[in-house]
């Protein structure tokens, strides 16, 4: 019997050219990237290799211009919509295509929608940005099917995404209303996108889909392949056709099934050394138990020295990492001798993970010296005391150079203040050694104030690194979020894990360019206990949440924890380090229970 993946494979194939025209929404302006001209240039090419007529502004000028020339270029009709105002603003030199004139905005988009199968967004303005969200709300009202695309040139629309995650996440857009719309960071993957989503728009896709489930009971295999988008556009749908039509009992529990489920994602799992490969079973299981949609590509610390990476680490295992975005990582301990890189320092400088995020939270039911510690640092990761820069001069003198960047400077404040943004943090603090080390704490400061200027609402001091510590043992309470150069933040963090039981608890996650993510255990990797079932996984499931958090897997990152901290505050299964007797498999178990 087939594979209902493979049925749904067949059905979007069939109609992948189902769209004849496509409305985009563009600027006037080329934008600064070229990256930008380059999209909506491909963006129309796209168009044309599917057959697909573009309709649009109407201008002939910046992006505008690009898409529609490309379009004209490739044969296909271009329909250019522009209210006669903005005849002599937008239009200069030839006019491209097919003009249609209108009285007004609202008559312009009434007239883009009404012409047009679909929408896609290239990076734009005000008035891009006015006319995608209002076919947004159209869509969310009912007033028509039709899917919507963002190009997500660069990650041009993030903040656009984040906005609309935060407005679900507090209840101002419902759940199933978030996929409306799809993104993609190419015109090619976005055309998959909204191909899929729309044959599954229909009574006929949809059910059509739920019966091949049905019939081959394989709706596991079908999410395997399906998007996000297309199992949330299909949950609406099944849910009409369920009621509308005579459908076996079967189908129905199958569709429910279907419709609940969410796509796997693929993450790279490094067990790591030691109790490494102890504690990453337990994180599976658990992740297993909580239902969390997760395929581990699993890579492991190699006896020889990769060339290409002059470290244990190889090619193929950080290629891993830039495919899936994700990943998570057990402790490693680079073996001792020379000619190589350390194994973390490798992870940082080849994925560019230039900011470490360590929360440092007090767990309810486990005593230390304070029990209302909740801060949260943020260590620059690639530059620094750490950049790898040591000399011989002479005999008995070594040097040692510390490099600090403008840009790495600039780049990880910004991800400070963001995240204390995001996450309503009201404080951040900027640690540093500016009274002695002028020019280079000198220049990571000046970066901080520059960014704290963008952000006025978030409260910014700076705090000597000496004072810092004495600081943080006296009253860790002090500081909310705490930016800060390489070394100082190796050591700061430490500190702070001190505070709340030590690194055995303590979740931490890397952050690089183009959305990567590593989380990772910093503990070290234990050979002394390593499978004797003794180890503690707290830091790398806490690690885990971490991750999940980064995919937006909130209800499941949320479960987790809730379920880790309970099982820790009722204190009847503990590890040895905390104070108790528990083997890791009974302490996993009872996190298991309690999902």
């Amino acid at each position: 019997m087939e594979d209902a993946g493979e049925k749904i494979k067949e059905m979007t194939k069939e109609h992948s050219s189902r769209f004849k025209s496509i409305c985009v929404f563009c600027g006037s302006s080329n934008g600064k990237k070229v990256s930008y001209q380059d999209a909506a240039i491909d963006l129309g090419k796209e168009l044309v290799a599917k057959k697909v007529d573009l309709v649009y502004g109407g201008g002939s000028i910046g992006l505008m211009g690009l898409v529609s020339q490309a379009v004209h270029d490739g044969g296909r009709h271009v329909i250019g919509v522009i209210p006669k105002l903005l005849m002599l603003q937008e239009i200069t030199g030839e006019t491209i295509g097919e003009v249609r004139e209108v009285a007004d905005m609202h008559q312009r988009k009434a007239e883009m929608a009404k012409s047009s199968d679909a929408f896609i967004a290239l990076p734009g303005g005000y008035g891009t940005l006015e006319e995608l969200l209002e076919v947004i709300t159209w869509a969310q009202l009912g007033i028509h099917d039709k899917p919507v695309g963002l190009l997500n040139v660069d990650g041009y629309y993030n903040a656009l995404l984040s906005f609309i995650d935060k407005a679900v996440e507090e209840g101002f857009i419902l759940p199933a209303a978030r996929h409306i719309i799809v993104s993609a960071p190419t015109a090619k993957e976005l055309f998959e996108k909204l191909e899929i989503l729309r044959s599954v728009l229909t009574e006929e896709g949809i059910f059509a889909v739920l019966q091949n489930i049905s019939a081959s009971n394989s709706f596991v295999a079908a999410s395997l392949w399906c998007l996000e988008e297309m199992t949330m556009a299909a949950a609406t749908f099944a849910k009409r056709l369920i009621g509308s039509r005579s459908t076996s009992c079967a189908a129905t529990s199958v569709a429910r099934a279907f419709c609940s489920s969410t796509t796997p994602i693929t993450a790279t799992m490094f067990p790591g050394d030691g109790i490494g490969p102890e504690i990453a079973e337990s994180v599976k299981q658990v992740f297993t138990t909580a239902g969390v949609p997760i395929n581990w590509e699993e890579h492991y610390v190699s006896t020889e020295i990769d060339p290409r990476t002059q470290s244990f680490l190889t090619w193929e295992s950080l290629e891993s990492v830039r495919r899936n975005k994700v990943g998570l990582k057990g402790p490693m301990a680079t073996p001792i001798g020379k000619g190589h890189r350390s194994l973390n320092l490798t992870l940082r400088k080849e994925l560019n993970l230039y900011a470490n995020v360590r929360p440092c939270y007090s767990l309810p039911g486990y005593k230390t010296r304070y029990d209302d510690v909740n801060l949260i640092t943020i260590r620059e990761n690639t530059e620094g005391e750490y950049s790898g820069l040591e000399h011989q001069v002479v005999r008995g003198v070594v040097e040692s150079l510390k490099i600090i960047t403008r840009q790495a400077s600039l780049r990880v404040a910004e991800y400070a203040f963001h995240y204390a943004k995001t996450h309503g943090r009201e404080r951040v603090s900027a640690i540093h050694k500016a009274n002695i080390m002028q020019k280079t704490d000198g220049l990571f400061l000046k970066c901080c104030r520059e960014v704290a200027e963008k952000y006025p609402e978030i409260t910014y001091e700076e705090v000597v690194i000496d004072n810092c510590c004495m600081m943080l043992v006296k009253n860790p309470a002090l500081f909310d979020v705490l930016v800060m150069p390489n070394l100082y933040g190796d050591i700061i963090s430490d500190l702070c894990a001190g505070l709340v039981g030590g690194l055995g608890l303590t979740p931490s996650c890397n952050i690089g360019e183009d959305g990567v993510a590593l989380a990772e255990a910093v503990h070290g990797s234990a050979p002394d206990i390593a499978g004797k079932n003794l180890a503690n996984p707290t830091a790398l499931l806490l690690s885990g949440v971490m991750m999940l958090r980064h995919l937006k897997l909130n209800e499941q990152a949320e479960q987790i924890h809730s379920a880790i901290i309970n099982t820790i505050a009722e204190g009847k299964y503990r590890t040895a380090d905390l104070g108790g007797s528990s083997t890791t498999t009974d302490f996993t178990k009872a996190i298991c229970d309690h999902l």
